[in-house]
């Protein structure tokens, strides 16, 4: 039997190597899957906020918080509410796996079963092209984020 299409790949520029685990995954839907491909493509110095998710991706806010919930609910994501020193709530530290991944955290760093995982600032020198005159968007910790 021929196929009826053709697959044209150009993998010299603006690209991104996914593991193939996360598009296999059965237990995720295709939405979670697009969500953390695409959270995943993303340099490491971005700050992701539920609202900067629904902005960058035209989604609604309702549906990257119900995408969230997915990825967080079968241990690809897991996020962390930061306290500033005053005890008041702080960012939400975002913590992405390409595979599902069993965490917990004792306060200096995220362990999972095969490895620990120091809890450090991240510096890259990837770049990735924003419009920083929107009003939301503020520089913070070396990264770009959009206000909630």
């Amino acid at each position: 039997m021929q196929n009826n299409f053709r697959t044209i790949k150009n993998k010299t520029k603006n690209f991104t190597i996914i593991d193939n685990n996360i598009l296999q995954d059965k237990n995720l839907s295709l939405k979670a899957r697009g969500l953390l491909c695409f959270m995943l493509h993303l340099p490491e110095t971005w700050v992701f906020t539920e609202k900067g998710l629904a902005t960058v991706t035209g989604e609604g806010l309702k549906s990257i918080k119900s995408g969230l919930k997915e990825l967080e609910d079968n241990k690809y994501l897991y996020r962390m509410q930061m306290r500033h020193n005053g005890g008041s709530f702080g960012s939400m530290m975002y913590y992405l796996f390409e595979q599902p991944t069993e965490m917990k955290f004792d306060g200096k760093s995220i362990n999972s079963i095969d490895q620990s995982i120091q809890i450090s600032n991240i510096q890259t020198t990837d770049t990735f092209n924003i419009d920083k005159s929107h009003p939301d968007f503020h520089y913070l910790n070396g990264g770009w984020m959009l206000e909630d």
